[in-house]
């Protein structure tokens, strides 16, 4: 027998029990738990215990069968044996991580591959979770070959088998997060490159994807012989297959020195210890770094008026110069929609900070329309400091079906200083039926903007201006019908090189000011405007972009700069709420795991830089403004004034210098 067979025949040998062990667990607890569940019809696919637990305990299992390989033959009696014995040491240890490897290979991926099998030959299986299996298969797979090249090293250079458990551990803990978490090698970041669909089969009709920010990196490949179906894969996953394949074999290449040259880490409880704290802080800080708060908050103002069991918050607001308006909301806990009462409150800056005016109750019929995106259902203005604006929505009540609900806008004329409502008007602005069960809701998306004396309101799929000169006597005087700011389905949540806006219509208004006006009745308040400068931010990107030209009232916008979100925010999730742009920063509003305000800087829009984050898990922001003293107005359950990042002080001056702006 070869000296080759003969080490791969031993290694084997030791080995296999781990595979026997290995796939009664990972392969025959989710069999098991399939049957024992068993009902006629039930789709094979329901059950998530297999991804579960490799995902889980994949790379738990590949640390322990790389620490026992290494750590069995090199204690101090068997490696002088070995080490007596005429074999290459290369051998020796490439037989002994290949077989491992093997192992660990086939203990793990057999189970999704019959997972894959069942689904795809069971007719009522559910395909969503194929997606999930194959980015196991080919993505999460290397990762584990990777932890268990590192564990592997570890036991050849440690030799003690608890040791190398635990240090190995902690280098898995850096393999999941730590490019998770540092930005410059967001690429090697397994977690990341499975959320961007690193691997899948799909039919070729199919193959083209929209609408993720992961887009440009997907690459179709045909597969021949198979018909309508191939292969779409992530180019990253290419890099980051080269890359594990590059640090396994530097893996192997060190433990040939460490265990021909007698190298030794002599690691005690101590050391052991403390290299795991440290990789556990630094995980930690680097979590803070990024979800914690930068901003100074100067003052929480509460909205509340008595200490009553009622909820209160800010449901919208707007600020102009040094005075502003409050539109708050009380009622019982878990109250909403008719059992909620509105109020509105006076603010005026001053040298000590910021004053709210009494509460000014609202009439019963003028509550307000109110969603989570509630920065464009209220206008007002400075130079006309006592009417504000409101969208309100009225539904029949009673539990019959259908039930009609219409929009309308309302105007109120405060009195004297902090006295009561003086007088209201309102104009019908359309309506739409409400039937049972879905597909049933016309598109949505409200908002207002006023300009001078004139409200214009997008509702119901129409832009309608409205004459707002006498509150009394609201007068709608133009109407277009399927209205929307969008050219030809040009959402800017997609990835676009340029966004086509239609303008609204106007008479006397310049190109400038019909553009701010469509920007800001986007209803989701996902763009802002500063000069000729739009930004827009998704949950896939931050975009920034400029006016290149107008035809036929469309305003062609060209790609400047985009920002793709983080690993970690990608994880976390976001959600923009508003965003305003000011001196070139643009400050986003995230309803997400820790709600809170993200500022970016857009002056060089090739370089787009967070530089500013306020964190307040326990809050739930409606709106903000910018207060006249360039602090920031953010309202929750309370109001928060937040300092401006550094970065808008030291450079303000510089604003629209830096290139690209």
């Amino acid at each position: 027998m070869k000296y080759g067979t003969a080490l791969m025949w031993k290694e084997w040998r030791q080995r296999r029990w781990f595979l026997f062990a290995g796939l009664v667990i990972f392969l025959g607890w989710p069999l098991f738990d399939v049957v024992v569940n068993y009902q006629p019809g039930r789709d094979v696919s329901a059950s998530d215990m297999v991804e579960g637990i490799v995902t889980l305990f994949g790379g738990l299992f590949a640390i322990l069968v790389a620490v026992a390989a290494t750590c069995a033959d090199l204690k101090d009696e068997l490696a002088c044996f070995w080490q007596s014995r005429p074999i290459a040491i290369g051998r020796w240890l490439v037989a002994k991580y290949l077989m491992g490897l093997a192992v660990v290979l086939v203990v793990l991926c057999l189970p999704l591959i019959v997972k894959i099998c069942a689904i795809e030959l069971s007719p009522s299986s559910s395909r969503s979770d194929l997606g999930t299996l194959h980015s196991l298969l080919g993505c999460h797979t290397f990762a584990l070959i990777l932890i268990y090249s590192i564990a592997f090293v570890t036991g050849c250079l440690i030799r003690k088998p608890v040791y190398a458990v635990i240090l190995s551990i902690a280098g898995a803990l850096l393999v999941y997060f730590l490019p998770l978490l540092v930005p410059p090698i967001e690429r090697f970041s397994v977690i990341n490159l499975m959320m961007e669909r690193p691997l899948e089969i799909v039919r070729l009709t199919e193959a083209e994807p929209r609408g993720m920010w992961f887009a440009h990196k997907l690459r179709v490949l045909k597969i021949p012989g198979a018909g309508d179906f191939a292969v779409r894969y992530n180019t990253d996953l290419v890099g980051y297959i080269l890359g594990v394949l590059a640090l396994s074999c530097a893996a192997v290449v060190v433990c040939w020195f460490a265990v021909g040259r007698h190298w030794r880490l002599k690691v005690g409880k101590k050391l052991m210890f403390w290299s795991l704290g440290a990789v556990v802080l630094l995980l930690l800080l680097t979590v803070v770094f990024q979800l914690g708060s930068n901003l100074r908050c100067i003052s929480q103002i509460p909205v509340g008026t008595d200490d009553s069991e009622r909820d209160r918050g800010v449901a919208a607001l707007a600020f102009d110069g040094e005075q502003g308006i409050l539109l708050t909301y009380d009622g019982p806990n878990g109250a909403f929609g008719r059992h909620m009462g509105y109020g509105l409150r006076r603010m005026q800056l001053s040298p000590t900070g910021l004053q709210l005016g009494r509460r000014i109750a609202m009439p019963h019929s003028g509550r307000p329309f109110v969603s989570w995106h509630a920065g464009g259902k209220l206008a007002w203005s400075a130079q006309d400091p006592p009417r504000v604006y409101f969208l309100r929505e009225q539904a029949d009540e009673g539990d019959s079906w259908p039930k009609e609900t219409t929009f309308y806008l309302d105007a109120v004329e405060l009195g004297a200083e902090d006295g009561e409502v003086a007088n209201t008007g309102s104009v019908k602005l359309g309506s739409y039926t409400v039937r049972p069960g879905p597909g049933n809701l016309p598109p949505r998306g409200e908002s207002i903007v006023l300009h001078g004396k004139t409200i214009y309101a997008y509702v119901l799929g129409r832009l309608l201006v409205v004459d707002v000169t006498n509150p009394e006597n609201l007068e709608v005087t133009a109407v277009v019908d399927d209205y929307t700011p969008y050219v030809a389905g040009d959402d800017p949540g997609v990835r676009r090189d340029r966004l086509d806006l239609r303008l609204v219509p106007g008479d006397g208004l310049s190109a400038e000011e019909k553009l701010e006006i469509t920007v800001g009745l986007d209803g989701y308040r996902s763009m802002a405007i500063e000069g000729e400068v739009v930004v827009s931010v998704g949950a896939n990107a931050v975009s920034v972009y400029r006016l290149e030209g107008i035809e036929a009232d469309i305003a062609q916008l060209g790609l400047l700069g985009r920002r793709n979100p983080l690993p970690l925010e990608r994880l976390i999730g976001r959600w923009p709420q508003q965003v305003l742009l000011r001196d070139g920063l643009a400050y986003v509003l995230d309803m997400v795991t820790f709600e809170g305000l993200t500022v970016y800087d857009v002056r060089q829009p090739g370089r787009i830089r967070r530089v500013g984050h306020y964190a307040a898990p326990t809050e739930s922001f409606s709106a903000m403004a910018v207060l006249g003293d360039g602090n920031l107005l953010m309202g929750g359950t309370k109001l928060h004034v937040v300092a401006p990042p550094r970065v808008a002080k030291t450079r303000a001056a510089s604003t629209g210098k830096s290139a690209g702006i």
